[in-house]
């Protein structure tokens, strides 16, 4: 499927051949860590809490 008019990446390759290269890779059967998920979740929520905690909100920022 490769046509002359066909779109093609900065290299070259045809963005479809691409597109079916990081779809399948995305797609891939991988079985997620738990403990490592837990520990990525409460690692993003402790540094959100530090964020939150020592910044004011700015009044153009404060949607409530």
């Amino acid at each position: 499927m490769t046509g002359a008019g066909e779109p093609r990446t900065g290299s070259g390759e045809p963005l479809a051949a691409l597109l079916a290269t990081v779809l399948a890779e995305a797609m891939r059967d991988e079985r997620v860590d738990a403990e490592g998920q837990r520990r990525a979740i409460a690692a993003f929520r402790s540094a959100r809490r530090a964020r939150l905690s020592s910044q004011p909100t700015r009044p153009h920022d404060d949607w409530r």
